[in-house]
């Protein structure tokens, strides 16, 4: 019976997945943008009482929106600030706390990580698009959310923010919110 419990630990260990609100596509057509270039200006708003301390894995969190609205292939050209962008997104990452992850960690600790730490990432994104041509604005908050379970002794699995696949989840979702308002046009 305890083995039981042991394996189910271990299958559980390093498990991340991660909640967007989905997207309902209507009309499946391409979308090609690409005599616009597009500028991107991401922050981290630390100076709410909510923000947890920032590290190095919310800077490389940031830093993989743009090669991610890249990959979408969309646009001409993509960067940070482009002076000359048609298109300006502006983001505005903050992160918060969540009580029951605390509570998850120092439980963890206390048991010198034999129980599994289930932690939740909560971010809600303030995203401000600007078509500088048209002159069209629209802003909305996106929360997103990524939960993990793990061991507090393996500190990236609880830990990885960096994910490819979850980046590239929300970038869909903002490039979505665009092109359904409009603004992308």
């Amino acid at each position: 019976m305890k083995c039981n419990y042991l394996i189910i630990i271990l299958i559980l260990a390093n498990c991340h997945w991660h909640q967007i609100e989905p997207i309902a596509f209507g009309e499946k057509k391409p979308f090609d943008f690409k005599n616009k270039r597009l500028g991107v200006d991401i922050e981290l708003d630390f100076d709410k009482p909510h923000s947890i301390n920032l590290n190095i894995e919310h800077y490389k969190f940031i830093s993989m929106f743009v090669p991610s609205f890249r990959k979408m292939n969309i646009f001409n050209e993509v960067g940070y600030l482009e002076g000359n962008s048609d298109i300006q997104i502006n983001i505005k990452i903050s992160p918060q706390r969540v009580t029951s992850s605390m509570f998850s960690l120092m439980l963890s600790s206390i048991t010198l990580g034999i129980i599994p730490v289930y932690y939740t990432h909560s971010f809600v994104l303030d995203v401000k698009m600007i078509n500088f041509k048209k002159d069209k604005k629209i802003t909305f908050l996106l929360p997103i959310q990524q939960v993990a379970i793990g061991s507090i002794l393996y500190k990236k699995s609880y830990y990885d923010l960096s994910n490819t696949d979850f980046v590239d989840k929300v970038v869909l979702q903002i490039a979505y919110k665009g092109i359904e308002s409009g603004v992308f046009n």
